[in-house]
């Protein structure tokens, strides 16, 4: 040793740069280890060279480390590879001597002991972090168990409680199969591995190692030796030896299942034990008590602890002793089991008891005493009430080889069937021939099925009573395993026939109830206060796409209509339960191709204390009759019609054709006698009249007699191709008189070649009496203007006048039949107002619309609007 170190800090003399190797080793021995080591590359006085530097602790007073002795070692290739060789060997003593201290820890020190294990092998590796981690494949879950971590690593155990075994992705397949799995770099995991990629950074991890826990071929989890500073690399040799200690913990992990089972099973037994009202002994053959448990001491004649080492004789009566003495011989004799019954009188009142004793080992028996005091008692009052309760009580057996008996059956089956009980007893054919031969079969094919699936019987049939009268009989019952592979019933039968009677008449109601809805016409439905169709026809299911009623019940509007439709019904559902009154209302829906008028009634529906507990509904199609009353109502109209034109006839006959023949006949009177005395200007001016009036009346009769053809369907309506301006000009020729009579200036503004698609006859009519009106209208010196303007699908002809107009009230009443013109033309001109209705009703003839425009003082504008001829079809 070179004196010239003395005083001096060795890091400084051999070159360790990285002080915290030096102190780490230093807190270690501190926490109580006897070694520790570490290796650097170090640049020092005496040259560059890589160290191995080893710690012992040299203990101080007390458990303080006062010191410790450093020794370090210059490596080379070779030692490196003998440093190696000691590390593993150094590390597979560690191993061994952690599965010594297991061996001899108990379980509950198992805990703190593991947790000291990962900190040796964390330590001695250099893992930063080590954890063992269980599965739990029923929950799929992996839980971390236990967790050591080096100084400044963060503990990560609290986060990885009950997480998804999917967060490991393929690593839980390769640790089932056994396999250890190397990850020397988290960040270069694929893709693939996605979710544990994030799990292992989340905490940090650069680098890891895991260890399955097999035993018995099971994986229990493993064991996870993380990187966090660096990147830890394992050879083969330390990867074994990790192994080793992972199985060491797997059968760690398995004892400790297993003594927890075990104290679980003795707490169980234990507690069971206590629960059971039963005594229980260990006697030898001579009937010495050599052990005994009561749960309730008061059952003994003397404490429990007194009774081990003394004969039967010593504690029990000599009847009750010999009793049992007998039943032991008995046991050792046949080996079979044997149950009696004893009285015992225990401060004064007689208790009942029954014993089963069970042959064991080494010439013992097992007795397992119960009090049956109370059972005994019970039985009593239940004969007792057997004998008062309506029907009868019964035990019914059937043996492996298929036959029945009844061994009990109460006193009251007599009068049921007609029996006596001790006839049945002894018989079971004497009932069974009392059973009507039709329900036979299925009675004895229920009660095998019972007996097969060990389930609850229930059967109905009809029996002759004591009077011979078939009456109906229900019986239930429970099977039970019995003696001898027997199976046995304990049940209840009782008479129903009334209530089958009730039952038939309900059926009957309901068949008729049935026969009822299903027969209406209409729709029928019942729904409970929720909504729920409890009760429909086939009709209604059938309309709502059902294919049954049965499929319908239980559903809600809104599973049948559209939400709006349905949110509608809801409404009116709780309308009618909040107001407790009946709704009708009538709504139109298209079905199918159609229009279909339902008119619904919906009620409440009351329980017997008038509690509304649902809704009922009644909906029928009244399209036909809503078709017959639109009907009526459009006779009604055309009545209407007919009386209005009855009345205008009347009226054109009294007034507009009475008066201007009066008015001709007396200017003809007038002539006539007095024509002598008129001058050739004066009679002139009369006949010019007289020729006036007539035309006026000509025109009247004219246009009554089309009238009159058009109520009558007499008019044929042949439309073609017709040459507007052509036939406009032939109009304008008709009323050339009147118009030059009041100097009115007929305008042509139809261009050439114009055509339309009309009946002409009466296309002339509407334009000779629109064109007639518009003179009468028009002031002397005005003008009538004949247009048209051509549209997409049809045609608007449009004759306008310079006339007077109308007013806004007049103009729509025009085309009213029951409208008659309160003024004249402006030369006292008179009209019925025919020549507009023939205009109406012949424009609608073609299928078009007449209208008119019209303001006081500026004139009228009248518009037909007819439609194009319509395409030819192929």
């Amino acid at each position: 040793m070179d004196h010239r170190m003395i005083g001096e800090i060795w890091m400084d003399v051999f070159g360790c740069d990285d002080k915290s190797l030096y102190f780490n080793a230093i807190r270690n021995l501190q926490k109580g280890y006897q070694t520790t080591e570490f290796t650097y590359t170090g640049k020092s006085d005496y040259g560059e060279c890589r160290y191995q530097v080893k710690c012992s602790r040299i203990p101080g007073n007390g458990s303080k480390t006062s010191s410790c002795l450093l020794v370090l070692n210059e490596e080379s290739a070779r030692s490196e590879d003998f440093k190696t060789t000691g590390n593993h060997f150094d590390m597979h003593k560690m191993v061994t001597r952690i599965a010594m201290d297991f061996a001899s820890v108990p379980t509950s020190d198992m805990g703190r002991r593991t947790h000291e294990a990962l900190a040796d092998i964390g330590q001695f590796t250099g893992a930063d972090r080590v954890n063992v981690f269980r599965y739990d494949f029923n929950n799929r879950l992996f839980t971390n168990t236990h967790e050591w971590c080096a100084d400044g690593i963060s503990l990560e155990i609290q986060n990885l409680q009950n997480q998804p075994l999917n967060y490991l992705g393929d690593l839980v397949n390769s640790h089932i199969a056994g396999e250890n799995v190397y990850i020397h770099s988290v960040e270069d995991l694929p893709d693939t591995d996605k979710t544990l990629k994030k799990l292992l950074e989340d905490q940090g991890i650069k680098s890891s190692i895991t260890i399955p826990m097999i035993f018995d071929s099971e994986c229990l989890g493993f064991v996870g030796l993380d990187s966090v500073i660096g990147y830890r690399k394992w050879d083969v040799d330390e990867i074994q030896i990790l192994r080793l200690f992972a199985d060491l913990l797997a059968n760690t992990e398995n004892r400790k299942q297993r003594e927890l089972l075990l104290r679980k099973s003795e707490t169980r037994n234990k507690a069971l034990l206590d629960a059971l009202p039963d005594l229980i002994f260990r006697l030898s053959r001579d009937g010495t008590f050599l052990d005994a448990h009561a749960s309730e001491p008061g059952d003994l004649l003397i404490p429990p602890e007194e009774i081990p080492g003394k004969h039967i004789r010593d504690i029990l009566p000599d009847e009750a002793a010999t009793l049992c003495l007998d039943h032991i011989e008995e046991v050792f004799r046949s080996g079979n089991r044997v149950i009696f019954e004893y009285e015992l009188v225990i401060d004064r009142s007689t208790r009942n008891y029954e014993a089963r004793v069970v042959k064991s080992d080494n010439d013992e028996v097992l007795f397992v005493v119960r009090d049956i005091t109370q059972q005994v008692v019970n039985n009593q009052r239940l004969q007792h009430v057997t004998k008062n309760i309506p029907g009868a009580i019964y035990t019914f057996i059937l043996t492996p080889d298929g036959t029945f008996h009844i061994p009990y059956i109460s006193d009251s089956i007599e009068e049921l069937s007609g029996v006596k009980a001790e006839l049945i007893k002894s018989d079971f054919r004497q009932v069974l021939s009392r059973i009507h031969t039709d329900d036979i079969p299925a009675l004895f094919t229920s009660i095998r099925g019972s007996a097969q699936n060990m389930c609850r019987w229930h059967g109905e049939f009809r029996i002759k009573n004591r009077e011979e009268n078939w009456i109906w009989i229900q019986a239930d019952s429970t099977p039970q395993h019995g003696n001898d592979s027997n199976i046995v019933w304990y049940g209840h039968i009782r008479d129903i026939t009334e209530q089958k009677n009730a039952q038939e008449a309900l059926r009957q109601r309901e068949a008729y109830l049935s026969a009822l809805i299903e027969n209406q016409n209409g729709y029928i439905w019942l729904k409970d206060l929720e909504g729920k169709f409890i009760l429909v026809n086939n009709k209604f299911a059938r309309a709502c796409n059902f294919d049954s009623v049965h499929q319908m019940i239980g559903k809600t509007e809104l599973d049948i209509n559209p939400e709006k439709r349905s949110r509608k019904y809801i409404r009116e559902d709780q309308n009618v339960i909040r107001k407790g009154k009946t709704r009708v209302n009538q709504e139109k829906m298209n079905v199918g191709s159609g229009e279909v008028w339902f008119e619904t009634y919906k009620s409440p529906v009351k329980d017997q204390n008038g509690k509304i507990i649902g809704t009922t509904g009644y909906s029928l199609d009244i399209t036909d009759r809503k078709k017959k009353v639109e009907q009526v109502r459009r006779l009604n109209r055309k009545l209407n019609d007919i009386n209005m034109q009855k009345d205008k006839l009347f009226s054109i006959l009294a007034h507009d054709l009475r008066n201007p023949f009066a008015g001709s006949i007396g200017m003809l009177e007038m002539i006539l006698n007095e024509g002598n005395n008129f001058s050739e200007s004066e009679l002139k001016e009369y006949i010019g009249l007289l020729y006036d009036n007539t035309i006026s009346t000509y025109s009247m009769v004219e246009n009554l007699l089309e009238w009159s053809r058009t109520q009558r369907d007499q008019i044929n309506h042949s439309p073609d191709n017709v040459d507007l301006r052509m036939l406009l000009e032939q109009t304008y020729q008709v009323v050339a008189g009147p118009a030059y009579n009041k100097k009115i200036e007929l305008r042509n503004d139809v261009p050439d070649g114009t055509t339309v698609y009309a009946d002409r006859e009466m296309l002339h009519s509407i334009l000779r009496n629109l064109i007639t009106n518009g003179i009468k209208f028009t002031r002397p010196g005005g003008h009538i203007t004949v247009g048209v303007k051509c549209q997409e699908g049809s045609v608007d002809i449009e004759v306008k006048d310079s006339g007077v107009g109308m007013r806004e009230e007049e103009r729509l009443k025009l085309f009213r039949i029951d409208y008659k013109p309160s003024s004249s033309g402006t030369n006292g001109e008179k009209g019925s107002g025919l020549g507009l209705q023939i205009c109406k009703e012949f424009t609608e003839k073609h299928g078009g619309k007449i209208a008119v425009d019209s303001k006081p003082g500026k004139g009228s504008t009248f518009t037909v609007n007819l439609p194009d001829r319509p395409k030819s079809k192929k």
